[in-house]
């Protein structure tokens, strides 16, 4: 939850994962709902964009990616 814009995140779904990069936080209320990021998947056809949420998010009980296993890194140059 203390990603920033530009970090490296590796998020699961389940059994399967993305290796991505954090474009914004979905902030709603002042709360974190869901990502937006940058990566390249079918979903995105190629390098696109794409937002995923978080369990409990209006509409989404079941998250759409394992907030449990989801790792976040920074590049300190």
């Amino acid at each position: 939850m203390d990603a920033q814009p530009g970090d490296f995140i590796r998020l699961w779904h389940g059994g399967s994962g993305h290796s991505v990069i954090l474009v914004r936080w979905v902030v709603l209320d002042g709360r974190k709902v869901g990502i937006e990021y940058r990566g390249t998947q079918g979903s995105t056809d190629g390098i696109g964009n794409r937002t995923e949420f978080l369990s409990g998010a209006p509409g989404h009980e079941v998250g759409d990616f394992v907030v449990e296993r989801t790792y976040a890194g920074r590049l300190n140059l």
